[in-house]
C-alpha cells in the first residue's frame, strides 16, 4: 500500500474521527526538528526576521460612505513568512506591528484604524503616519473637544500603549494649495498634536511632507 502524504494522513483523520490534534502536533514537531531554518540558534533567526520583516508600509483608507477601513497598499514582503509553519508564526506575528509604519488616508481612517487589530497587535505598533486636511480635521476635533469628548472615542494612547511616533501629513500643502496663513497653520498643527499626543509626551509627532527624494521633516 503506498504510503499516504501527510496531508492526506491528517485529512483521514479528521474523516476518522481520531486525534488529528495529535497527529498535527507529531508532524510539527519532526518538521521542527529537520527544518534547516528552525535549527538555527534564536538569535541568527532574530536577525533574518529583522531583515525580512522591516521597512514595510501598510497603507489604510476608510471606504466612501461606509463605517470600515480597507488595507491598499499592495502585499507587505515581510507577510508570507508568518505562514510557514506554526513556530515562525509564533515568532513574527508581532514584529509586522513593531517594525513597520501604519499609514492613514485621512483622520477617520486613523481613528478606525485599532478595529482592524486586536489587544496584542495594537500593543506593538510603534508608528502612525496620517494625511489630514489641516483646516478641515482641526475644525473636526475642536468641536469635539468643546463637547466634552474625543471623536469617536478616540484615545491614542489607550488604544496604541507603546506607540512612539506620529507623523503628520497636510495634504493641501503637499499639493502647494493650503488657504491657511502661517499663523493658523501653526495654532491648528498644535491642536493637532496636543491631540494625537494625547498627554503622553513620550510620543514623538511631527509634521513632514512629500518630495521627490521622499518623505522630508518640517521643523
Amino acid at each position: 500500500m503506498v504510503e499516504l502524504k501527510e496531508c492526506d494522513q491528517f485529512k483521514a483523520a479528521v474523516v476518522q474521527d481520531s486525534n488529528a490534534s495529535a497527529l498535527l502536533a507529531a508532524i510539527a514537531t519532526r518538521k521542527d526538528r529537520e527544518s534547516p531554518f528552525l535549527r538555527l540558534p534564536g538569535e541568527i533567526r532574530n536577525l533574518i526576521y529583522l531583515y525580512i520583516c522591516s521597512d514595510d508600509t501598510y497603507v489604510f483608507i476608510k471606504a466612501f460612505n461606509t463605517n470600515r477601513i480597507y488595507r491598499i497598499s499592495s502585499r507587505p514582503h515581510g507577510l508570507g513568512i508568518i505562514l510557514v509553519c506554526r513556530q515562525i508564526h509564533r515568532e513574527t506575528d508581532l514584529l509586522l506591528y513593531q517594525l513597520n509604519e501604519f499609514h492613514c488616508i485621512g483622520l477617520q481612517a486613523c481613528e478606525m484604524l485599532h478595529t482592524k487589530f486586536n489587544m496584542a497587535q495594537r500593543a506593538a505598533i510603534r508608528r502612525l503616519s496620517v494625511e489630514l486636511t489641516l483646516d478641515e480635521d482641526c475644525m473636526r476635533i475642536t468641536r469635539g473637544c468643546e463637547m466634552g469628548v474625543r471623536a469617536r472615542g478616540f484615545c491614542l494612547s489607550q488604544i496604541y500603549p507603546n506607540l512612539q511616533r506620529v507623523v503628520m501629513f497636510d495634504r493641501l500643502t503637499d499639493q502647494g494649495r493650503s488657504p491657511s496663513s502661517d499663523r493658523n497653520k501653526q495654532v491648528s498643527r498644535e491642536i493637532l498634536i496636543n491631540w494625537f499626543r494625547d498627554g503622553n509626551e513620550q510620543v514623538e509627532v511631527v509634521f513632514a511632507r512629500q518630495t521627490m527624494f521622499g518623505v522630508e521633516l518640517e521643523e
